[in-house]
C-alpha cells in the first residue's frame, strides 16, 4: 500500500489501534515523520483503516493529530443538517474527505460541501482543481476541535491551508470545544479580497463584544443569544445562489450550543 516501506501496513495497523486509544507512542510519531507517502496512498489509508479525522498529510508525513471523539462525529451531523436543511440537494456533500492544500499536503475537514455543477477553474471565476488532480475544492468546509488542537491551531490552520493561495475555500467554520471548562467557541471566515489568508467575519463573544469562550452549560439555563450569518453567494460562488433558497446560512449560537451539549452527553 505504501511503497516507501512494504511493512507499512502491518506497522501502521498498530499505530491506528494506539491511536485510537490514546496512547501513541514517540517511536509511533518518529516512525510516521520518517517514512514518505503520497497523496494517493494516504488517501488510500484514510479509506482503508476509516480515518475520517485527526488525521493529515504533511510535506508527504502522516500526522496523527486529534482522534475523533462521539463530539465530532455528533458535531459533524449537525454541520449535515443544516446545510441539508438550508440548501437541500444544491450543495453536494464529502464529509470528511481529504483537500489537497499544496502537493504533499492533505488535511480533513470534518464536513465539507460545494455547489453541484460547479464550473470548471478559469481565471475568471477564480476556481482551482486540487493539485495534480481534476477535483475541485469544497466551497464551505466546517472543522471542530476538541482535545489537543487549541483555538489559535485552528484559527492559523484556517489562514495558512485553506484559505493559501493554491485553495479555492470561500468559507470556513470553526469550534473549539474545552471538555475541562465545559465551554466552547465558534466563529467564521472568509477569503482575504487579495486572494490569501482569512477575514475573521464572527465569532462568540461576551457582553462587551470580545471574542470569548461560552459555556457550553449556562447557569441559569437561559438560551445564548446571537446567531451566526453567513452569506449564501460565499458558498454558491460563482454559480447564482439558487432562487428558492435563502440569502443567508444562520446558525443560531444556541442550537449550536445545544447540539454540543448533546454530543458531550453521548460521551
Amino acid at each position: 500500500m505504501v511503497k516507501s516501506d512494504a511493512l507499512f501496513e502491518s506497522i501502521f495497523d498498530g499505530i491506528v489501534r494506539r491511536f485510537r486509544n490514546r496512547q501513541l507512542t514517540y517511536g509511533d510519531k518518529t516512525y510516521l515523520a520518517s517514512t514518505p507517502v503520497t497523496t494517493n496512498e494516504f488517501e488510500d489509508l484514510t479509506d482503508y483503516f476509516t480515518l475520517r479525522h485527526g488525521i493529515e498529510l504533511v510535506d508527504n508525513r502522516i500526522e496523527l493529530l486529534e482522534c475523533a471523539t462521539p463530539v465530532h462525529e455528533f458535531i459533524s451531523s449537525e454541520f449535515d443538517y443544516w446545510i441539508q436543511s438550508t440548501y437541500g440537494r444544491d450543495l453536494v456533500n464529502f464529509r470528511s474527505a481529504s483537500v489537497i492544500y499544496q502537493p504533499g499536503n492533505e488535511k480533513q475537514p470534518d464536513a465539507s460541501f460545494r455547489p453541484r455543477n460547479m464550473l470548471d477553474p478559469d481565471r475568471h471565476n477564480g476556481l482551482m482543481w486540487q493539485p495534480n488532480t481534476f477535483r475541485h475544492f469544497p466551497t464551505i468546509v466546517f472543522e471542530v476541535t476538541v482535545t489537543n488542537e487549541s483555538r489559535n491551531r485552528l484559527l492559523g490552520d484556517a489562514n495558512d491551508k485553506y484559505f493559501s493561495v493554491h485553495m479555492s475555500v470561500a468559507v470556513w467554520f470553526g469550534v473549539k470545544i474545552d471538555l475541562a471548562q465545559n465551554t466552547f467557541w465558534a466563529g467564521w471566515g472568509r477569503r482575504n479580497l487579495n486572494g490569501t489568508g482569512m477575514r475573521l467575519q464572527e465569532q462568540t463573544e461576551d457582553a462587551n463584544a470580545v471574542a470569548s469562550y461560552l459555556p457550553v452549560y449556562p447557569y441559569p439555563p437561559v438560551a445564548i443569544p446571537g446567531q451566526f450569518t453567513i452569506p449564501s453567494i460565499l458558498i454558491y460562488n460563482p454559480l447564482p445562489v439558487s432562487a428558492n433558497k435563502p440569502a443567508n446560512l444562520v446558525i443560531s449560537i444556541e442550537t449550536l450550543r445545544a447540539a454540543i451539549e448533546e454530543g458531550i452527553d453521548y460521551m
